[in-house]
């Protein structure tokens, strides 16, 4: 694709761009009562819920939940993709387990980036998850904030 898009883009530039490198549209989704709308091409979604508000509500959020989508590979900006082994980037980086419907899940934030240059309190990061635990990286989502 070799176009980059920043966690406050405009939501449908970034829909537009994936719909012409996907080959095809998204199934929509909107919730009633709420500014929130979902776009999921089997493999990657992108949510809203409403316009952003810099510098600490984005207008976008991505999930991944395969390693290539209509033939497009899909990385983190580190090469981390859905298949690929926990062990390390567990020992690497901040990471908690935790019970998920009876089944231990791993949590790992990788990319982790100030929300502004004044303010390292507040982050945006990659939210890994493997579940199993002991299994490869399931899934991954961007922007994680460890704010509220």
């Amino acid at each position: 694709m070799g176009d980059e898009f920043g966690y406050f883009e405009p939501i449908e530039l970034v829909v537009a761009a994936l719909t012409d490198v996907f080959g095809g549209e998204p199934v929509m989704t909107n919730y009633e009562g709420i500014p929130s709308v979902d776009y999921d091409w089997s493999g990657v979604s992108i949510g809203t819920d409403g316009p952003a508000q810099r510098p600490t509500n984005p207008e976008l959020i991505m999930r991944v939940t395969a390693a290539e989508v209509h033939g497009i590979g899909i990385e983190t900006v580190d090469g981390i993709q859905v298949g690929d082994p926990v062990a390390v980037l567990e020992v690497a980086n901040p990471s908690h387990r935790w019970q998920r419907d009876g089944v231990e899940e791993l949590v790992i934030k990788v990319n982790s980036v100030p929300v502004t240059p004044e303010d390292n309190e507040r982050t945006f990061s990659v939210e890994l998850r493997s579940c199993p635990a002991d299994g490869p990286v399931t899934q991954f989502a961007a922007p994680i904030k460890n704010f509220e």
